[in-house]
């Protein structure tokens, strides 16, 4: 089993290192880019990756690949999955708990720590991204999934996920997208 950190990398990050964190995470997704077409973004789906150099407790120097993607908030804001993650700089990561120098020791430990989740599994959790589709972000942790459904309401008629702008209250049929809605009868 192994413990990573899910959150905004900014939280987890040092100061004193965050430059050289951007320096890598742009020069890797600007590669990405220019082997795709103009559309291409390396930040949805399933976010891309590059190696991070850091120093473990006993002074030894380690490289692990950090996980990056796009919150789909495009800065501050909440992502609700896993107890809700804050988001600061409009991105999500997923890397290894010894990479976050900026956390306090109380915050490395397994659980929800209010803007960042720690986890211990198997494999590595897995964000999957899509802005322009319901639901923009499905986290998987070991084979679960979590999906934010924020701005949405599930249609109690078809059980499609719609907009709440698009739901409407039926005193017969209940909560219904406008796609289900059949009228009040009189």
């Amino acid at each position: 089993m192994s413990v990573w950190y899910i959150g905004d990398p900014c939280y987890a990050i040092e100061d004193e290192r965050w430059g050289e964190f951007c320096e890598i995470m742009w020069a890797r997704r600007d590669g990405l880019k220019a082997a795709h077409d103009k559309n291409y973004d390396p930040f949805e789906g399933d976010g891309f990756s590059f190696n991070w150099e850091w120093i473990d407790e006993d002074g030894d120097e380690r490289t692990n690949r950090v996980y990056v993607y796009n919150s789909g908030l495009g800065g501050d804001g909440t992502v609700n999955v896993q107890g809700g993650l804050c988001v600061d700089a409009g991105l999500l990561s997923v890397m290894p708990i010894g990479l976050c120098k900026r956390l306090a020791l109380t915050e490395t430990s397994v659980g929800n720590h209010g803007c960042h989740a720690v986890v211990e599994s198997r494999f590595r959790p897995v964000f999957d991204i899509d802005t322009n589709n319901h639901p923009h972000v499905l986290l998987t942790i070991d084979g679960e999934i979590q999906q934010d459904n924020t701005g949405y309401q599930e249609c109690d008629e078809c059980g499609e996920w719609q907009p709440e702008a698009d739901i409407i209250w039926s005193n017969t049929q209940g909560a219904v997208g406008d796609c289900c809605y059949l009228g009040e009868e009189e």
